[in-house]
């Protein structure tokens, strides 16, 4: 058995609780899913925690904006860029602390999904709307007046977003436990 470099568990535990916020944040991308089940499909469901934090961060963005959608919608893309960018660093810091194939396809998922939300916010921060691909490159306007654009356009977020979690948080977990399998043997 190797020796374990004093660096391991520090960054063993900071990866593990960057993982634990991403369990939350895919919990919360369940939810949504969930409600679009129920039937709310007109804009994604955010809980009232992630939609209070939503408001602050837009408010931060653009102190003195008397737009609320604008407000919401740079809030919305800043809090899931920040998200995405925590869980990047654990997909890495994962990466790094075991080298499997599950953990590097998960860093090549997350970082694609990490540059949708780039381009979603910078997108919504500078041309005042979502471009990426969960908006079909532009083609869904979130305020349009027919009733379809805005369920068509909250369908396909919703989807394309928990898949996009799905996958990254599927590879983690596979990661982990080949990983431990691994060290049990050894």
């Amino acid at each position: 058995m190797s020796k374990i470099r004093p660096w391991f568990w520090p960054l063993a535990i900071l990866v593990g609780l960057i993982l634990l916020f991403q369990a939350v944040h895919f919990a919360e991308h369940t939810v949504q899913l969930g409600a679009w089940f129920g039937g709310f499909q007109n804009m994604p469901y955010m809980t009232p925690w992630a939609t209070e934090l939503t408001w602050s961060l837009g408010e931060w963005m653009l102190p003195g904006e008397e737009d609320y959608h604008r407000i919401f919608d740079v809030g919305a893309e800043l809090l899931h860029l920040i998200g995405n960018g925590i869980f990047m660093l654990g997909t890495l810091g994962l990466h790094f602390l075991v080298r499997n194939t599950y953990s590097r396809w998960a860093n090549v998922f997350q970082g694609i999904h990490l540059f949708e939300h780039v381009m979603l916010f910078c997108t919504q921060y500078y041309v005042h709307q979502s471009i990426g691909m969960s908006t079909l490159f532009g083609y869904f306007q979130p305020y349009g007046t027919d009733i379809f654009d805005r369920v068509a356009m909250s369908t396909f977020r919703v989807w394309w977003h928990f898949i996009a979690n799905l996958i990254p948080s599927v590879l983690v977990v596979l990661s982990i436990v080949v990983a431990v399998r691994a060290y049990r043997k050894v």
